[in-house]
């Protein structure tokens, strides 16, 4: 889904990077980026 919504692989995380909390910052960048493309497609 992250990807049909435009959002680059610099954007994504993976799954361990939340379970293991490696990589939280880049998780958190994730869900902005989806949370600002969602909004600009009207996907509320």
């Amino acid at each position: 889904v992250c990807q049909i919504l435009g959002l680059t692989a610099v954007d994504l995380f993976t799954p361990s990077d939340v379970v293991e909390k490696r990589d939280v910052r880049r998780v958190c960048m994730c869900i902005r980026a989806l949370s600002k493309r969602a909004g600009c497609k009207s996907l509320n």
